[in-house]
């Protein structure tokens, strides 16, 4: 007997309000596989209906997915074609290392936190620097994520998690962690704090982390 169909996921309301010109939509929500379809239709609403110059999107999760941040650039495009500013403020770490290792680089350049760093030159490694590491490491970011969940048995959502929460406790960015865990399958030992990050998360999911 065939199963009946999920029933949609009900709509989303997003907190707004108007400041100087701009529509500032709150997102208090961590947007995954689940939520995703729901939160993209209020925001491509919000898009068609915007009658300010610019849209902010104010991320107050404390995580953003590879699926948030794909949901991001879609708005981005959706402004756009519009002829409306876009822009958007990370509140939380772990959704900003998601968002500089995984956002391509037309919804980075809208992050203020980041343009604010670039602006003050506080981005650890200058302003160019930033922008190149932000560009070459995509693919050992996609390796590594494929080698998480092999290693956790995990979904590619929680691999970004993973990796997000790796380069937290291992004070290392995130597209250094990647490339140190693609490095190791050919041998060279994690350093320490990566190692120690690595199987501490992978045992508090029930498994057991790997040896450096």
């Amino acid at each position: 007997m065939t199963p009946p169909p999920a029933a949609p996921a009900p709509p989303v309301r997003l907190p707004v309000h108007r400041d100087d010109g701009r529509l500032v939509v709150r997102i208090y929500q961590v947007v995954d596989l689940a939520t995703a379809p729901a939160v993209q239709d209020a925001l491509l609403g919000l898009v068609r209906t915007c009658a300010d110059p610019c849209l902010v999107l104010d991320l107050r999760c404390h995580l953003l997915t590879s699926t948030g941040v794909d949901v991001l650039d879609r708005t981005r495009t959706a402004a756009a074609e519009r002829g409306l500013g876009f822009r958007l403020v990370t509140r939380h770490r772990l959704a900003r290392d998601v968002l500089r290792a995984a956002a391509p680089v037309r919804l980075l350049a809208a992050d203020e936190s980041f343009a604010r760093e670039l602006a003050q030159g506080e981005a650890a490694t200058g302003p160019l620097e930033e922008l190149h590491r932000t560009l070459r490491p995509r693919p050992e970011i996609d390796m590594a994520r494929g080698m998480l969940m092999a290693l956790a048995s995990c979904s590619a959502e929680e691999a970004w998690l993973l990796l997000a929460l790796i380069s937290r406790n291992a004070h290392t960015p995130l597209p250094d962690v990647a490339h140190h865990l693609v490095r190791s399958a050919s041998g060279p030992p994690l350093p320490a704090p990566i190692h120690e990050a690595l199987t501490r998360h992978t045992a508090l999911r029930g498994r057991p982390g790997t040896r450096p």
